[in-house]
């Protein structure tokens, strides 16, 4: 009778614990992440088709970039977190396969679209969602949002023009 008993409470014991561990993990925190070094991090100039991510604590975000059928750059992001998950893509249109478009990411919740020729655009995700145009037809957009210095300096020379020493303030005079 006494093992009996004996083991009654050692198995009891034994789910109590598995059940506070169990409660504890469902808190909201997910398992360490295991894949490959985060890669859509700050300052990256992406000019490849190809799949960038980035995970912090409970919050990961995926950008994939493909080639489309009619030569555009289709671009897919994802993000998944405690407050949940959604998806948006849209495309970059070149007017040749040969331009040298590029996407800047300017924080893992923000990043720049670069046509390769006349138009740059963003897109956040860090707060609110907010997008917009910076660079329309080769023009400075009147209310454009601070374009990052990192990225001016991939921009082609006559876009480069539009900022003062390469700095993210347009010309006074545009």
């Amino acid at each position: 009778m006494r093992c009996f008993l004996f083991i009654t409470l050692l198995i009891s014991a034994a789910l109590t614990a598995c059940t506070k561990r169990h409660v504890g993990a469902s808190v909201g925190t997910p398992p360490p992440y295991s894949g490959p070094a985060n890669t859509l991090v700050e300052d990256t100039l992406i000019q490849s088709t190809g799949t960038w991510h980035y995970t912090e604590r409970d919050l990961t975000r995926i950008l994939t970039a493909s080639t489309g059928a009619a030569g555009t750059i289709d671009w897919k992001f994802q993000y998944a977190g405690p407050r949940g998950s959604g998806s948006m893509s849209s495309s970059i249109t070149r007017t040749s396969p040969a331009d040298p478009w590029f996407i800047y990411v300017e924080s893992p919740g923000k990043l720049w679209f670069f046509d390769g020729t006349r138009m740059l655009t963003y897109r956040s995700w860090e707060g609110h969602d907010d997008a917009g145009d910076a660079i329309i037809d080769g023009k400075l957009k009147v209310n454009a949002t601070d374009i990052p210095s990192e990225l001016i300096q991939h921009l082609p020379d006559d876009l480069r023009k539009l900022f003062p020493d390469g700095g993210s303030k347009p010309r006074p005079s545009i």
